[in-house]
Formats: structure tokens, sequence, C-alpha cells
């Protein structure tokens, strides 16, 4: 829940604003965050920093860019 929280904010304004610049601006701030979890979580688990992955590296921007791509192909 606090995830969603702390990234509503720049997720709603990439939708919103569209621009390609915007989302990508989108997609950093969600992989920056999404690495921040992952090692708070080895660190409160005493795990090694990099022991657990929520995600593949690309699945933040695959998932951000499927709709886009998704509505550019719809749109020709």
């Amino acid at each position: 829940m606090q995830f969603g929280m702390v990234t509503h904010d720049v997720l709603a304004k990439a939708f919103a604003g569209g621009s390609d610049a915007d989302m990508d601006v989108a997609i950093e701030t969600l992989e920056k965050r999404v690495r921040l979890y992952e090692i708070a979580l080895d660190r409160i688990l005493g795990l090694p920093d990099g022991s657990i992955r929520i995600g593949e590296p690309g699945n933040v921007r695959a998932v951000m860019t499927a709709r886009r791509r998704t509505n550019a192909g719809k749109a020709r």
C-alpha cells in the first residue's frame, strides 16, 4: 500500500500528461523506488543487498509503455 502511495503522483502525471518526457521521468522514478524497496526488504530481513528482486530489469518500462504501444497501433 505504501508503495502505491509514494508513486501515485508521478504515475498519474505520466498517464495524464501523456508526453514521452513525462513517461520517461515516471519510469525512472518508479525503477528507482523499486530498487530502494528491494534494498529495504533485504535489510529488514537481514539479507545481503540484492537478494530480493521485485521484478526483472526492464519490467517497469515494459509495463508502463505497453498501453502506449497498443494505442499507437490502433491509431494507424
